[in-house]
């Protein structure tokens, strides 16, 4: 990040330097154009003045800038990834009943004190599940031509 950065602002200092003047030229038809001569057959022709280049100063609150933002790009980077993993979990375990294979106790009497013994839970029900219904009767023909039910 460093080396970009310096490399920008050596490319802002060198820059105006190296390329000379630069005029703006409008012609007759009101286009404009930017080149390193004014157009002969220009209305206006006038010489940018390049900005001045940055002095250190501005190079290191642009650096620390851009550090601060690179900072907090990886910050919001981490905490949405955080939230987008709880999301996740969440969404996985949304209306799903937990099943914890654990032995519960069942208090028995034994005599005049109570027991608890260890039991596992069953795996299947209790009771069987109930039949299904039967279907309706089929429907009967009837001598007229009809069909009853």
């Amino acid at each position: 990040m460093r080396f970009v950065m310096l490399f920008v602002a050596g490319a802002l200092a060198v820059g105006p330097v190296a390329a000379g003047t630069i005029y703006k030229s409008v012609d007759r038809d009101g286009r404009v154009t930017y080149a390193a001569q004014p157009l002969p057959d220009a209305v206006s022709a006038e010489p940018l003045v390049p900005d001045a280049p940055p002095n250190e100063e501005q190079v290191r609150q642009a650096q620390e800038q851009a550090e601060a933002i690179a900072s907090f790009n990886e910050r919001r980077d981490r905490e949405r990834r955080e939230a987008a993993r709880e999301e996740a979990d969440r969404r996985a375990t949304a209306g799903q009943t937990i099943i914890v294979e654990r032995p519960y106790l069942v208090p028995i009497p034994y005599g005049d004190r109570w027991w608890g013994v260890p039991v596992m839970p069953p795996e299947r029900p209790i009771h069987p599940p109930r039949p299904r219904p039967s279907p309706p009767p089929a429907p009967t023909p009837r001598p007229g031509g009809g069909m009853r039910r």
